[in-house]
């Protein structure tokens, strides 16, 4: 669920509990599940429990793969624990779309933050293993890259590049729109921002790969 500079970060955070060689392979597979944007494969293909099992990280690829699925449990648990308001079976019910909207812009804040204290420049040129285990086309898995690339090539990234990056992945433009609207309301909270800031240290602290 976070954006692609918070999962190459906690790859790298965690890349010790795990016997990783290749760190390009580690990084290109962590970043992998989300191409599911670009290349249209279903959600069940890229994330899953059966990511959890022993017997699934056997190369780095798939250790960065778990890795993903690692981050996007905790980023979920710990935003539907910190933020019921937002985040509880009601607030589904009464709307999946402003559910999901509001879980984006969490992440995108939580990126930007990370991004102060994160060179993720210097790991741009390592995403260079064009895996395509599900079958989709290489070509789309290299699109995607190349989205991703763009995003974080410049020092500093902003909400309005992020939805530049949505309407790459082919996100309504309304949606798009949608989320950094929100995004701006948001950040004129400056308690809720604090809270957003801390979720990133309480992931890292509550990461268990056996899980």
């Amino acid at each position: 669920m976070p954006l692609e500079a918070t999962h190459i970060k906690f790859a790298l955070d965690v890349q010790d509990k795990y016997s990783v060689q290749d760190v390009g392979k580690y990084l290109s597979g962590t970043i992998y599940p989300d191409s599911r944007y670009v290349t249209k494969i279903d959600r069940a293909l890229t994330h899953g429990d059966y990511l959890l099992s022993p017997d699934f990280a056997i190369d780095d690829f798939k250790r960065g793969w778990a890795t993903h699925f690692v981050c996007d449990k905790l980023f979920n648990k710990i935003t539907d624990k910190n933020f019921p308001e937002y985040f509880n079976e009601q607030t589904r019910a009464g709307s999946e779309t402003e559910w999901w909207i509001n879980k984006t812009v969490l992440k995108i804040i939580l990126d930007i933050e990370v991004l102060k204290k994160f060179e993720v420049q210097h790991y741009l040129p390592m995403l260079d293993c064009l895996e395509n285990p599900n079958g989709e086309p290489v070509e789309k898995i290299k699109l995607y890259h190349k989205i991703i690339r763009e995003l974080y090539e410049k020092k500093e990234t902003t909400i309005k590049d992020i939805e530049k990056m949505w309407l790459g992945l082919e996100i309504d433009k309304t949606l798009a729109e949608k989320i950094t609207k929100k995004g701006g309301e948001l950040a004129d909270n400056p308690l809720l921002i604090k809270k957003i800031h801390a979720l990133y240290d309480t992931m890292l602290a509550n990461v268990d790969l056996k899980t």
